[in-house]
């Protein structure tokens, strides 16, 4: 079986030699050869199981009654059915796209704890319409990167991994964990999932409630992280990324909510931190764009976002409401340096930046929210306002709304995929900061 192995050039190199470009070819041609012979899979939780049919993807043989795979294979679950899993799947360790049609993959709550899937070295993994829950249970948690590189629902080491439109929910040790990988995950809701470890590493963090990536290139689009809770030294909210011995962590939020995670100790939302390597693994890199940043808490630093050493870039993004014990309510940071702002970012609330180690003033594009409370500026209650993934609307009223012209808007939908920009008072319009953008029940398609 040919098997890719996706991780040749995982800096943020932006040349485009000649060499890239051989690459990128030979590479566009093995996809092309291996798709041509891929197999389809069904499993029907009788005489092919999903274990069966992963094992017969892995090895390209027919196990059990399960059809045999051969090369870039589907695995097709009944549609709306639930997998009760006794141990961990096999893990991936080819090339696979697993079509849940949404079904649910859980682990039985009387088992010992485990990671349902695990996507091992050099394979791909693809996963659309899953829900995945109960995963960790009381799977111990080891030291190394704070929680370890075990996860709750979903691991991933030196591969590809790809999610589409799926839920990780009341998954224990983190939802999803993804070590020196890439990847992307769209349209996808991570809630009410937990971690706790106190292993001491510095500033603590390694083992997010909801996501954790470790030397990890992943885009992540249209989604919404929320609810997550993490106890311990060394636990984080929402997301947790930092570069490894040998790679870098660059990862991109787009059009993407927030809010509600909780950090025992530092990063509610967002806990990144950079460290030197000789080996050259490069440094920790986060852009967030038209993202919701809202209402989440850390015991000590950075209720919204810690940052250590790393760089951070904001852009039309809403970071407010959010609370920390000790400093910097919305962001902190360890070196005024690292953290750029000035493009139409909207911060904290009742004429306070809340940021600490930041320097704010570097523009004139950012604004200061005016309000005193959250409310004020967006629905509180997360909802379904359209789209796969829910989302906290706009308040009438709300200094979001048309706070920047058109011309810079960028992306030309929002979360839930309405255009933007949408007339919310000014004419003409301007563009909403974060990942909602403002239309009243009259306009709720778009219409002006």
């Amino acid at each position: 079986m040919l098997i890719l192995l996706l991780l040749i050039n995982k800096g943020k190199d932006k040349s485009k030699t000649t060499s890239h470009l051989k690459k990128t070819a030979l590479v566009s041609a093995l996809l092309l050869e291996i798709t041509a012979h891929a197999a389809v899979i069904n499993v029907d939780n009788q005489t092919c199981t999903l274990a069966d049919a992963i094992e017969s993807a892995n090895q390209e043989i027919a196990v059990i009654d399960c059809s045999a795979g051969s090369g870039a294979d589907e695995i097709n679950l009944p549609a709306g059915s639930t997998i009760t899993l006794t141990s961990a799947l096999p893990n991936v360790d080819s090339e696979i796209t697993l079509n849940c049609q949404d079904s649910t993959i859980t682990r039985d709550e009387m088992s010992p704890g485990f990671t349902l899937l695990t996507a091992d070295y050099g394979s791909s993994l693809t996963l659309n319409d899953c829900t995945m829950t109960k995963g960790g249970g009381n799977q111990p948690v080891r030291g190394d990167f704070g929680g370890g590189l075990e996860a709750g629902a979903l691991y991933g080491q030196y591969a590809s991994v790809n999610i589409n439109r799926s839920t990780f929910s009341d998954n224990d040790n983190g939802a999803i964990k993804l070590y020196n990988s890439n990847g992307y995950i769209n349209d996808t809701l991570i809630t009410n999932n937990r971690s706790e470890s106190n292993y001491n590493r510095g500033y603590g963090g390694g083992n997010a409630a909801g996501l954790s990536l470790l030397g990890t290139n992943v885009t992540i689009s249209r989604s919404t992280i929320s609810g997550n809770t993490a106890l311990g030294y060394a636990s984080d909210g929402a997301m947790f990324l930092t570069n490894t011995y040998n790679y870098s962590a660059d990862v991109d939020v787009i059009n993407t909510t927030i809010s509600n995670n909780t950090a025992g100790r530092n990063g509610g939302a967002i806990n990144m931190q950079s460290y030197y390597n000789p080996f050259g693994g490069g440094n920790a890199e986060l852009t967030l764009s038209s993202v919701t940043l809202a209402n989440n808490s850390a015991g000590q630093n950075g209720g919204g976002i810690f940052n250590q050493n790393s760089e951070l870039s904001l852009r039309r993004t809403l970071v407010s409401g959010n609370t920390a014990g000790n400093l910097g309510n919305e962001i902190f940071a360890t070196d005024v340096y690292s953290t750029n702002l000035n493009r139409y970012n909207l911060i904290d609330l009742d004429g306070d930046d809340g940021t600490f180690g930041v320097i704010f003033d570097q523009g004139t594009s950012d604004g200061i929210i005016q309000e005193a409370a959250l409310s004020s500026v967006l629905d509180l209650n997360l909802k379904d306002n359209g789209g796969l993934t829910p989302t906290h609307a706009l308040v009438l009223g709300s200094p979001a709304i048309d706070f920047f012209h058109d011309a810079a808007c960028v992306e030309n939908e929002d979360q839930t995929g309405a255009p933007r920009p949408i007339a919310g008072g000014a004419n003409p319009p301007g563009c909403d900061v974060g990942a909602y953008e403002f239309r009243d029940l009259i306009f709720r398609n778009g219409f002006d």
